[in-house]
């Protein structure tokens, strides 16, 4: 809820005789204070993130242009000195300073774990090494694994999940090309990928309920169902259902439909379960990004399959009305949705609620 929409209800209170305007003077104080200081961490904690992502990408691409310039004692220096100092620092205004100076230790933390990445790369440079990139990624996500229990920080956190993702992503490329069909493959990942989401949202159920990992949880959590709504979202349009059956030319009779249409039915069952469940857990940001994106699949749904299909002013003329009438239908029965998807819907009071 909105910080308009909660002070709005303390006037309502104040005018129905719930509190007095002492007490609402209080609470909208409190209130304004607390969007404050969230409004300004979250501000902070971008441009951090900002800072810290193109210092480490500039560090590596000084390193990586002088490279050639440079002995072989002190590559072997930067190997050693690139994690190692920013994590020193990290640690020290983090741990030893007890969360002083919060900006510089998360972007330090930050350029630790990135400069991991960049030891190995210019490892491999010294000694000559062709390495696949998933058992670089794979190396790189391993080494980066401590900072998440020394730090306990979200980025850690999701560094360390993106690391495992790419890791199994690419290990599935570099193991299944010319080894396995073009259509096994497809179906690998997006196996892999929808098994990956629900491992991510079961450990972040799990951090639900520890203090400390809560942030970490939700970020998770959260992380999961965009991990899986963008995988299910790929298996709905024509091209993921020709290539499973064997490409375009082994599907010129349409026999492709079927098994898209029972891919769409599963993205919209999945899509509204995600709702549901991120709306019985407040978790409101996310259930209403969900109904944006459901809108915008609906959209796309609608351009790439009827508008070939009928005359141009016909077809707008129609999507209006059908878009209209949905927006209706929901506003009228919008209590009855919330009331659902927060589990507290009562179906004896159903029929007095009926439009």
């Amino acid at each position: 809820m909105k910080k308009k929409d909660i002070i709005s209800h303390i006037h309502q209170w104040v005018a129905s005789g719930v509190v007095n305007q002492e007490q609402a003077s209080k609470m909208i104080a409190d209130i304004e204070a607390a969007v404050s200081e969230r409004s300004s961490r979250t501000f902070i904690n971008a441009v951090m993130y900002m800072g810290a992502t193109g210092l480490s990408l500039g560090m590596l691409l000084l390193i990586a242009a002088n490279w050639s310039a440079l002995s072989r004692g002190i590559q072997l220096l930067l190997v050693l000195l690139l994690p190692t100092v920013p994590f020193v620092f990290a640690y020290w205004q983090l741990q030893v300073r007890d969360g002083g100076g919060m900006v510089l230790g998360r972007a330090a933390n930050i350029l630790a774990v990135a400069a991991i990445g960049g030891s190995l790369a210019l490892i491999g440079q010294i000694y000559n090494l062709d390495s696949p990139a998933f058992q670089l990624i794979g190396l790189w996500t391993v080494l980066s694994l401590p900072f998440v229990f020394v730090f306990r920080k979200i980025e850690n956190v999701l560094l360390s999940a993106s690391g495992i993702g790419a890791t199994i992503f690419f290990a599935i490329l570099e193991l299944g090309e010319g080894r396995m069909e073009e259509s096994v493959l497809v179906l690998l990942l997006t196996i892999a990928g929808v098994l990956y989401a629900y491992v991510l949202y079961t450990l972040g159920n799990v951090l639900r309920y520890m203090q400390e990992w809560l942030e970490s949880g939700r970020v998770l959590r959260i992380g999961s169902v965009a991990l899986a709504t963008l995988v299910l979202f790929v298996t709905t349009f024509e091209g993921y259902a020709r290539e499973l059956l064997g490409g375009y030319s082994a599907t010129g009779d349409g026999s492709w439909v079927g098994l898209s249409i029972v891919f769409n039915i599963l993205f919209i069952i999945f899509l509204f379960f995600a709702i549901v469940r991120a709306t019985r857990f407040e978790e409101y940001a996310l259930a209403f990004g969900l109904v944006r994106f459901f809108g915008i699949y609906l959209l796309v749904k609608y351009f790439t399959l009827f508008f070939s299909m009928m005359d141009t002013g016909l077809f707008f003329v129609i999507g209006g009305l059908l878009f209209i009438a949905s927006g209706w239908l929901l506003e009228k029965k919008k209590t009855l949705l919330l009331a659902y998807m927060k589990g507290t819907f009562d179906h004896s009071s159903e029929n007095n609620t009926r439009v």
